[in-house]
């Protein structure tokens, strides 16, 4: 047994365990982070998993929690030829699936096991009512316990979401060794019938006249070891835990161990109760880890690959890099916890940790996988040791930061296009600041991106996901990709990150792919546990293409997400012309006014949110107004794009302080797309422009066919629409850490990193950043055009 996610308060990962055998391996939960964490510990999701073939993924619950990582890991199996997948959870486990359906291009390789309803453990032909097995063969058998939340309320109906498992694991009977001392004192001689008895069949002696049974010549057989994975979500279920029949032959009297081994994926305020931590002494010496959410008080960051390229960034360029990947906050609750064990054995997980289960000899933990301490001046220093000339090169460039954001904004600081092309020079100057600069100030407007790779998350890149910080007037998402709430978790830390979730007026999505809308269900979750604390939970308002709202229907069957939605045909200029009275020349003569009628048992949002080709949505639209001017906005367009069907990028204005008759500043997002002439028109004049730049300029071809652009391409589109400042994103994973920088970039272009946080003051200085980037990463381009070639 192994721990694939602690729960940590980092966010990286979520409680995740994996039970492997020489050629089985069973997954219990798979949260955001699932992905990278394998990446990171070249671990691989896929049909040859260390030898071993994925056969089961077993939910703990029915949520984005737990699943949140499962439709990105089935992307990355469906091409696996010949795997067969399980999926096993408690409830409506259909709900999730048809969502991520929505999505996922086969579903066919996976097939899904629901064995609880309403609290009621399925099948009703089960042995034993209070404990269902739901998988055995010659490895181990599996059987669940379900935890329900207590209720005053009589026949009260659960969400799937709000039903717990405890899972069972039991290894068959260990048999003992056999003595080859009996088996001659009974008349054998060494050969085939050693074999026989010890596969448990009796034999005749070599003489022929007595029967020898196995029993005779083997050391008393033993139990197998048991292992139980609780995952107890909240104090509500405690009772239910209390009083679950189905564990209670697994309970011990003498202070012996019954169970080897308890993984707890509660949390800590859960594990720190002490009617918890009463039932855990039931099982006497059992060993106890303790993996869920705030259980662990590690200062070192899970993702060691992304923290040093994060400390390296943080070195060159604190003001745009703040986070120095590493030193988070430890859990206030873990003091609590180490005060109240009371004589029981426990240790707090750690990644990769093992607990060995055979031989029995060697039964206990193992910690030798485990990953040593991330320390980041080791990696600044040898950054300085390896490339010396980057230490004058940082200094100048913190300096020039540091005196510009002591200035007001009257010009632009710049490069000496001398002999060097790394000096930095203050002298040069380019045209003045645009107009809808000036009136910005600082810690007003920030852009951080959370995710600036394509596909899938990688090692070093997460998916597509920027968040717009608006400060007093909140924030806002463009995309939502996969471990997007962990990424905000590393940026802001634990507790800020509460603030910044809770702060979120808008959530937008470009198009149905995965890697773009992957962690929205996570974040949405979040937000309303978080509100709902205050009584107070507001529907947030999420703009996505048609195909999106299929999929928070059906995750709003699972769990709560306390959202409305709103079309982003219903806010694209086309919409605009027919709000005003306009009918644009070859659209539908049947559009309507007002609100469609929904399926009965849907919530108020599901009603409305349907595609402006089935009429004007006017109170999403009204909806979609006053987020915008709370949140300080003037205008969200929706723009269709080219890559595929309902794919849209965006276009942001803000009010103008100065001059409200005016436009504020412009933000200009393409999410996925060619080249495409109506985003470039929409975007004229943007402030910051945001383009992806999937692809190399010598993957053309490739960037035609996947319906991308080049980083060629991608700045050709910043210069067309006359933006201010073009920033590229929405890397092919190819470029794990870093793009090719080639003469494409100019003095108006920068390149995206996770995390890279821009101040809307900052803007002028960004190119700035392009020749110390440059030779940051000058050793892992080299690498990387080698791998090329």
């Amino acid at each position: 047994l192994q721990i694939f996610g602690t729960g940590m308060d980092t966010g990286e990962t979520s409680p995740c365990v994996l039970l492997f055998f020489d050629s089985k391996r069973f997954v219990f939960n798979a949260g955001e982070g699932l992905q990278r964490f394998c990446q990171e510990n070249k671990i691989k999701l896929s049909k040859a998993w260390n030898g071993g073939i994925i056969d089961h993924v077993l939910l703990t619950r029915v949520c984005s929690e737990t699943a949140g990582g499962l439709a990105g890991a089935l992307l990355t199996l469906a091409g696996d030829v010949g795997l067969t997948l399980n999926i096993w959870g408690p409830s409506d486990l259909q709900c999730l699936i048809t969502a991520m359906s929505t999505y996922l291009p086969n579903a066919s390789f996976f097939y899904t096991h629901a064995f609880g309803k309403d609290g009621k453990l399925l099948p009703e032909h089960a042995k034993d009512p209070n404990i269902a097995v739901l998988l055995e063969d010659d490895l181990v058998k599996i059987s669940a316990v379900l935890l329900v939340p207590f209720s005053d309320e009589q026949g009260k109906k659960f969400r799937p979401g709000d039903v717990a498992v405890v899972y069972v694991c039991e290894l068959p009977e260990v048999r003992g060794k056999f003595d080859p001392v009996k088996a001659a004192a009974l008349g054998l001689r060494p050969g085939r019938k050693y074999a026989l008895l010890q596969s448990g069949t009796s034999v005749l002696s070599d003489d022929g006249t007595t029967e020898i049974f196995p029993e005779s010549v083997m050391e008393p057989s033993s139990p197998g070891p048991k292992v139980i994975l609780v995952d107890c979500p909240t104090r509500f279920h405690i009772p239910s835990l209390l009083t679950a029949n189905g564990l209670k032959g697994l309970y011990t009297s003498d202070g012996a161990a019954s169970v080897a081994c308890i993984v707890h994926m509660s949390p800590a305020i859960v594990v720190n109760d002490s009617k918890y931590q009463d039932w855990m002494r039931l099982f006497g010496s059992t060993e106890h880890i303790l993996a869920g959410s705030g259980c662990s008080n590690s200062l070192s960051p899970i993702l060691k690959s992304s923290a040093k390229i994060l400390s390296k960034l943080n070195f060159a360029c604190p003001y745009v890099f703040p986070v120095p990947g590493y030193g988070y906050e430890s859990s206030e609750n873990q003091q609590i916890l180490l005060q109240q064990q009371n004589n029981l054995s426990v240790t707090i997980a750690k990644n990769l940790l093992k607990f060995r289960l055979l031989p029995l000899s060697g039964l206990g933990m193992d910690g030798s996988s485990v990953p040593e301490a991330f320390d980041g001046k080791v990696h600044t220093d040898e950054l300085i040791e390896c490339v010396p000339e980057i230490l004058p090169l940082t200094e100048k460039l913190k300096e020039f930061w540091k005196a510009y954001g002591s200035k007001d904004l009257v010009e632009e600081p710049w490069f000496d296009k001398g002999a060097d092309s790394r000096s930095l020079s203050s002298s040069s100057l380019t045209k003045e600041i645009p107009d809808t600069l000036k009136a910005v100030g600082r810690k007003e407007v920030e852009l951080i991106f959370l995710g600036t790779g394509s596909s899938q998350p990688s090692t070093y890149r997460n998916v597509s996901a920027i968040y717009v910080h608006l400060f007093a007037n909140g924030g806002m998402l463009l995309d939502c990709g996969e471990g997007t709430y962990g990424q905000l978790l590393r940026r802001y830390r634990v507790f800020r990150t509460d603030s910044v979730v809770a702060g979120l007026r808008l959530i937008w999505i470009s198009h149905i792919h995965a890697d773009h809308h992957g962690g929205l269900s996570r974040i949405l979750s979040v937000r309303r546990q978080l509100l709902s604390k205050s009584g107070n939970v507001e529907p947030l308002l999420v703009v996505g293409p048609k195909l999106l709202k299929r999929v928070l229907e059906a995750y709003d069957m699972v769990e709560d997400l306390g959202v409305e939605f709103l079309d982003c045909s219903q806010t694209t200029l086309e919409a605009s012309d027919i709000a005003a009275g306009g009918q644009p020349k070859g659209f539908v003569s049947s559009i309507v006014s007002g609100s469609q009628e929904g399926r009965s048992g849907f919530m108020q949002w599901v009603q409305r949110g349907y595609h402006l080709r089935n009429g004007l949505d006017e109170a999403g639209r009204s909806k979609l107004q006053d987020t915008l001017k709370a949140l300080g906005l003037s205008s969200l367009v929706s723009v269709p794009v080219i890559h595929c069907p309902h794919a849209f990028g965006v276009v942001l204005e803000a009010q103008n302080k100065a001059d409200t008759s005016k436009a504020g500043w412009k933000l200009a997002y393409s999410g996925d797309t060619r080249p495409c002439k109506a985003f470039i028109e929409a975007s004229d004049g943007a402030t910051v422009f945001i383009h992806e730049a999937t692809f190399e300029d010598g993957m053309s071809e490739e960037a035609v066919s996947k319906m991308h652009s080049s980083t060629h391409e991608a700045i050709q589109a910043g210069a067309l629409a006359r933006a201010y400042r073009t920033i590229l994103t929405h890397f092919s994973q190819r470029y794990s850490k870093v793009p090719v920088f080639d003469d494409s970039y100019n003095d108006r272009t920068c390149v995206a990193f996770d995390l890279m946080s821009i101040d809307l003051v900052d803007l002028p200085l960004l190119p700035s950043l392009i020749p110390v980037l440059k030779l940051l990463f000058k050793d892992d381009q080299a690498e990387e055009q080698a791998d090329e070639e």
